[in-house]
């Protein structure tokens, strides 16, 4: 071990073999702790070690770190290393460096000093301190050997001759004494090591850091400096010192302005700015600034130069209206600009202007680079244009899935799990929503028909929550149908308020809680829509959902009673559609295929197939509606026919509108069906029929799932269609009566038809191809953006040559220039297109705009520019006057003539006033565009129109209003004069077969014609009643229009037809509840023979007609009007009154004009 002499102590916890190797590896790594080769951690006393280097140059890199932190596995350990043991007692010398070691003899004492061997070389090589050494040693009779190789200084004395004294104590005083000289000459001469590389270099080539004080000394990789303590420390400094300023080293100079960091050489230049041997490198990340590179002192004096240049400079901006001056100046004005910045020795910079406190050219001065001051923001003209109808639609789904604006949730006492749609939700919402409601219920005390307003939580698509306190069902005319219709009222009106754009509604009513009867929960979220879209003349709220929930027990009859109350006021929606909207998909050669969600037996196909067992006649099924339709002689032949169920039998029609029926047996087989409808599609070809309807076969009473069915039925047409060529037929309906077999039929067409082009009824909605204000337009937009001037930078060495710089290139620019003014009548007719179409064109030029006190408008700029803008406006002017004398014969027209297109859903609209202008003068070059954006083709001849999304042309009609009255979208045509009109409504029309559901709900005779009556003095006074009761009622449901029956002889029909309804010829059948005119909610009650007397043919009528419920009650035979709703206000009558408050059977009117004959339906047993 003696090859390892260079010890370090420190000192640390007990630590284990393990760890003392892992420090031992430590100091061994000479890039982590500046050691090297060094023998193993000995443990002293305490907790005190020792570790041992080979070399010197190891020892001393190690102790230029003094600190050092390692990794151990419990944890980290800081270690101090020292070349001091820190055992040493406290009366040892101060220089704890030195070992002492001591021999006595009976004469001579000795004593050697293991001292830093460069100290020992500095004593050998200093004459001067070497001989102060020995007279201090010579003074206590002792004299020193320095062994330099083995660093170590021996001291000799001779006691007799030194001391003079017995031999005990004499020696211990003795060594005090050396031991004294020696600590003095360890802190009055130091030695420094530098281990620095670049230091060491120095040290050792510049001599001047050498003198008779001052020794340096080499070893391997470093340099010692050895001397007096005072003179060593002075060099040191030298030596740091002369480091710093040759070192290489970075700074950097920070520019004001980012300009500066694109044109700093032209900076230089114009400062003359010169800086050897320093790299200079311009960077605008992240800040502009200039990187200086270079040796340390000329890195400072290169900055000092160059923010003394910078400081120098005078800067100023040119502010000029208009972006036109910048573009001026980069392409035909460049070579102007360049001679100005050569002409008065400036640099010019384009610099983004984002402010100008007026409209005039500004300069702004300083002796530092320029800061623009921000503008003031610009405020936005916000013209948002009013929504006069509202998107109905009835959706398939969980409300708490949906995403809207509001969700609206029924509430019994204020608690939120009252309902199950409030259980639903809260499973959804979580926590979140139930301390919301929680909080703010706690709070507040809530009316039947109160509205409490929750936020959204962030699980919900929805911004609020309005929770509806209600109550459960006590009849028509109780306090919960008032409460329920009050709270949904209230709720559209607070979208409105709050300017919410969507909202959907749940059914609220038909529930375990609330007890509604199905179609008064149906009457009274209809009435509050209907309601509302006839009173909001101007809403934000353009979307209202009603949402079904598949699977419950009464979604199927609600989707067809909430579609059928709202079609009858669907002029005052924008579009009403439903997620079970018929389907189309275009097949090969022509033919279309439709999945419709209905009733088979309103279907007017050339053929109707009718599925059976051929066995049981009575279930119910499509088999029993079929035949109650068709008549008891097609029953008669299907049971005296012997049948195979394999085979499929052709009947007449009997009484059902077709021309034949084909009744097929399933077998609840899935390839069976697959089969019938490949025969099905084959069997039309053949027997020349255009049209069928299916059915979903074995769907429903044949117990198969809905998705087996469809995807036999679907496939078997699929097959047919690809292994024969068809010439007849063009139309495959497949009639699907409930909601989850719709859906079924909906996926697997999807799947099966995924290349044919496939889509719903109902148009996707577009943007409207054109949009223009009719009033005058927002001309806020025509003024300058924050980016509408341009803006350049001026840096000059003086403020004069700035100056008159500045002042050229203005007047340069100038000169290219000019400015116009438009007078305020002029800007008057533009429209917001024109607004906007000017002022691209003004921005494209770069031109500048300045509104004055009287209105008018200037736009200066350059030549061409403001030319361009002249010509441009005064083609918008004459374009402008061609357009409102186009507006006007527009309006007036549409005022006239109305113009319908047949929509999705079988109902009509009306077609916009452009396309109706268009269409009354027949320019159709270009086709019309309806109100959902589409864009048509036109044949005139047929009136028809076709569209490539579409599957099959629709219908136009054209209607031509009175002066003081607006004929119904539905009417047909009347001719000039002509006052009353009977039109035989066709079995293909929806409006045929919403009429037949109606009556067949609860009368099975056969229906031979249904005609509608267009009586124009009629329905005038009709609507004026229904005008003055709606006004009335306006707090409390409206006018609650319902389509009621009213039984009547062949020979009433005339004087109804002309006169309308006639109290006076009351109690012909009675007058059990007043002196009224009877209308019925049954087809079955009008139809009875005492009320429909038949005629000699045994046919029948009755009326289904228009009538204005309102607000009843119970009648009585005493009644000859209404009584009056208030004891107090006897004037303020009822509407009319009823047979029972409790689902009512008979309302009765005492009003002529509060009723219409609508249609009259002709009948036979």
């Amino acid at each position: 071990m003696e090859e390892y002499k260079h010890s370090l102590f420190f000192e640390a916890r007990d630590m284990t073999d393990k760890e003392k190797d892992k420090v031992r590896r430590y100091f061994q790594k000479r890039r982590e702790s500046g050691g090297g080769e060094c023998g193993v951690i000995q443990k002293l006393p305490g907790n005190r070690y020792v570790i041992r280097f080979k070399d010197k140059e190891d020892q001393e890199r190690v102790l230029q770190r003094k600190d050092h932190t390692i990794s151990l596995p419990d944890g980290e350990v800081r270690l101090t290393v020292s070349r001091i043991n820190p055992t040493e007692s406290p009366d040892q010398p101060k220089t704890s460096q030195t070992q002492i070691f001591t021999k006595t003899n009976t004469k001579r004492l000795e004593k050697i000093y293991h001292l830093d061997g460069f100290l020992l070389c500095y004593m050998r090589d200093n004459p001067k301190a070497f001989k102060y050494l020995q007279k201090q040693l010579s003074l206590i009779g002792c004299e020193m050997e320095l062994k330099c190789n083995e660093e170590e200084a021996v001291v000799r004395g001779d006691v007799d001759k030194g001391l003079g004294g017995a031999f005990g104590g004499v020696a211990e005083k003795w060594e005090q004494q050396v031991d004294q000289i020696i600590a003095y000459i360890t802190e009055e001469y130091v030695c420094y090591h530098v281990v620095e590389v670049k230091q060491v270099q120095v040290l050792l080539q510049d001599l001047s850091f050498v003198n008779e004080d001052i020794k340096v000394y080499r070893g391997r990789g470093y340099a010692v400096i050895v001397g007096k303590a005072e003179t060593v420390k002075e060099r040191v400094a030298i030596l740091e010192d002369y480091q710093m300023n040759q070192v290489m080293s970075q700074d950097t100079v920070n520019l004001s302005n980012p300009k500066f960091a694109d044109c700093f050489d032209k900076i230089l230049d114009l400062t003359g700015v010169k800086l050897p041997n320093v790299t200079l490198k311009v960077s605008h990340l992240p800040n502009p600034c200039v990187i200086l590179s270079g040796p340390h002192c000329k890195v400072q004096e290169a900055k000092q130069a160059l923010l003394s240049a910078l400081a120098s400079l005078t800067s100023d901006t040119l502010v000029l209206e208009g972006t036109g001056a910048q573009r001026y100046y980069q392409a035909t004005g460049k070579d102007s600009k360049e001679l100005v910045e050569r002409s008065f020795r400036v640099i010019i910079r384009e610099q983004q202007c984002v402010s100008t406190p007026d409209v005039k050219s500004k300069q702004r001065s300083s002796s530092s680079p320029m800061t623009l001051l921000p503008r003031p923001p610009v405020s936005a003209h916000n013209a948002s244009s009013p929504i006069n109808k509202a998107n109905v639609a009835i959706k398939l789904g969980s409300l708490e899935d949906e995403q809207v604006n509001v969700l609206v949730i029924p509430m019994v006492n204020k608690q939120l799990t009252s309902t199950q749609i409030g259980n639903c939700l809260l499973e959804k919402a979580g926590n979140a929503l139930k301390s919301k409601f929680n909080s703010l219920a706690l709070n507040c005390s809530l009316a039947p028909g109160d509205i409490l307003q929750v936020d959204g939580p962030p699980s919900l698509g929805c911004s609020k929550i309005f929770f509806i306190e209600c109550l459960p069902w006590d009849g028509v005319r109780g306090t919960s149908v008032q409460a329920l219709g009050k709270g949904l009222r209230h709720c559209l009106d607070l979208c409105t308020q709050q300017g919410f754009s969507s909202l959907a509604f749940p059914v609220i009513g038909p529930g375990i809680l609330l007890r509604y009867p199905l179609s008064e929960a149906v009457q009274v979220l209809t009435d509050a829509v209907c309601g509302f879209g006839s009173f909001a003349s101007s809403s934000s709220l353009s979307t209202i959902h009603i949402i079904i929930k598949p699977g419950d027990p009464d979604s199927d009859e609600l989707c067809r009673d909430f579609y059928q109350h709202l079609s009858t006021s669907q002029e005052i929606f924008r579009s009403l559609t439903s997620d079970l909207d018929e389907i189309n998909i275009m097949l090969g050669g022509g033919i279309k295929l439709r999945m419709v969600f209905g009733d088979i037996t309103n279907e007017t196909t050339d053929l109707v197939v009718n599925t059976t067992d051929f066995t049981n006649f009575d279930h119910d099924g499509v088999c029993k509606s079929i035949l109650a339709i068709a008549g008891p002689e097609v029953e008669a032949k299907l049971k005296t026919v012997t049948i195979n169920p394999k085979t499929m039998v052709f009947t007449k029609p009997g009484r059902f509108p077709c021309k034949a029926i084909l009744h097929v047996c399933g077998e609840k087989s899935a390839s069976r069906i697959e089969k019938i409808s490949q025969m099905i599609i084959k069997c039309c070809e053949a027997n020349y029929y255009t049209s069928v309807a299916i059915p979903a076969i074995c769907a429903g009473a044949g117990g198969l799932q809905p998705e087996l069915v469809a995807g036999a039925i679907l496939r078997g047409i699929k097959s047919a269609m690809t292994f024969a060529h068809f010439h007849t037929l063009r139309n495959i309906r497949i009639i699907l009566y409930k909601i989850n077999v719709f859906l079924a039929f909906q996926e697997e067409a999807k799947q099966i038809f995924s290349t044919a082009e496939y889509c719903t009824g109902a148009l996707p909605k577009t943007q409207q191809q054109e949009h223009r204000l009719s009033a005058s337009a927002d001309l806020s937009i025509l003024s300058n953006s924050p980016e509408s001037q341009s803006a350049f930078l001026f840096l000059g060495l003086s403020r004069k040559t700035v100056d008159d710089a500045m002042a050229k290139l203005k007047d340069l620019y100038q000169n290219q220039c000019s400015t116009h003014t438009f007078r305020k009548e002029e800007l008057h007719s533009l429209v917001q297109d024109d607004v906007t179409e000017l002022m691209k064109l003004i921005e494209t030029q770069g031109l500048y705009i300045q509104n004055n006190q009287s209105g008018d408008l200037s736009v200066s700029g350059l030549k061409d520019g403001v030319t361009q803008a002249v010509m441009a406006f005064n083609a918008i002017l004459h374009g402008n006057l061609k357009r409102e004398m186009r507006v006007k014969e527009e309006e007036e027209l549409f005022t006239r003539v109305v113009w319908c297109i047949m929509s999705h859903n079988r109902h009509w609209e009306r077609l916009p006033k452009t396309a109706n202008y268009n269409l009354e003068k027949q320019d159709l070059a270009t086709g019309i565009v309806d109100a959902h954006g589409a864009t048509w083709t036109v044949d005139l001849n047929s009136m028809k129109a076709t569209n490539l999304m579409v599957a099959e042309p629709r219908k136009l009609k054209r209607l031509e209003n009175l002066p003081d009255f607006t004929m119904p979208l539905y009417w047909d045509s009347m001719a000039p004069g002509e006052n009353v009109k009977v039109v035989e409504v066709l079995p293909s029309s929806a409006e045929y077969q919403a009429l037949m559901r109606a009556f067949r709900k609860t009368e099975s005779k056969t229906v031979m014609k249904i005609e509608r009556l267009q009586n124009i003095h009629l329905r005038r006074a009709y609507q004026v009643q229904k005008k003055h009761i709606s006004e009335k009622n306006k707090q409390d449901g409206g006018v609650r229009e319902t389509f009621l029956f009213h039984g009547t002889t062949k020979d009433s029909c005339n004087s109804i037809m002309k006169t309308g309804f006639n109290r006076r010829f009351c109690g012909q059948n009675g007058t059990a509840y007043g002196a009224g005119v009877y209308f019925a909610v049954k087809a079955s009650y009008s139809a009875n023979p005492r009320y429909s007397k038949p005629a000699a043919d045994k046919s029948q009528v009755m009326f289904v007609a228009r009538v204005l419920t309102g607000i009843y009650t119970q009648g009585n035979s005493s009644m000859n009007v209404p009584p009056p709703r208030d004891s107090q206000q006897p004037h303020d009558r009822f509407d009319s009154v009823v047979d029972r408050m409790d689902k009512p059977q008979m309302y009765i009117v005492f009003h002529d004009n509060q009723a219409y004959p609508e249609y009259l339906i002709t009948f036979k047993s």
